[in-house]
């Protein structure tokens, strides 16, 4: 992966969520950041990596109902409930909802496709929002879907994510 120096950057850690940098420097092999965070957001990266020190060796589980997995080609088509589209770029995806990055940020409860993947908008992120989609979807058909188009804008509109479907 490359970036130029000045240029902003989101970056997925596992352990520590997603994070949003500007580029410092470049080197040959990659780039060094400067991490975007207020002093909350300092804070709360600090304690998730004390967290992460002390509670290394424990082993916990992943309680997620279906693993995020980074898309092979994250950039999509946001289609908004009247009909409007903008580019997006999709952080991570799950079988049953996805965290996405836009230029466009819908408030809680909004109706939305990605590609062809229907749901909602659950929560905001540092980088984006986090949207459940209206059904869990084979973990197959994920990167296929996310580049269709979707289907008639009227389907934004069907009732809410299906019980169980979880982020």
């Amino acid at each position: 992966m490359s970036a130029h120096e000045g240029e902003i950057v989101v970056i997925h850690f596992h352990d520590f969520g997603i994070l949003r940098a500007r580029v410092a420097r470049e080197l040959p092999t990659g780039f060094v950041v400067d991490l975007d965070l207020d002093d909350d957001g300092r804070e709360k990266l600090a304690s998730k990596i004390r967290w992460k020190r002390s509670n290394m060796h424990a082993h916990l589980v992943d309680k997620r109902d279906f693993p995020r997995l980074m898309p092979r080609h994250p950039r999509s088509v946001m289609t908004m409930g009247d009909g409007s589209r903008h580019p997006c770029f999709v952080i991570d995806i799950s079988q049953s909802g996805a965290a996405v990055s836009a230029s466009i940020l819908p408030g809680k409860g909004t109706p939305l496709a990605i590609g062809a993947l229907i749901g909602r908008v659950v929560r905001r992120l540092n980088v984006g929002f986090a949207m459940q989609f209206t059904v869990v979807h084979e973990l197959s058909d994920l990167e296929r879907m996310l580049v269709e188009p979707p289907g008639p804008v009227d389907a934004l509109t069907e009732p809410a994510a299906a019980p169980g479907a979880q982020n």
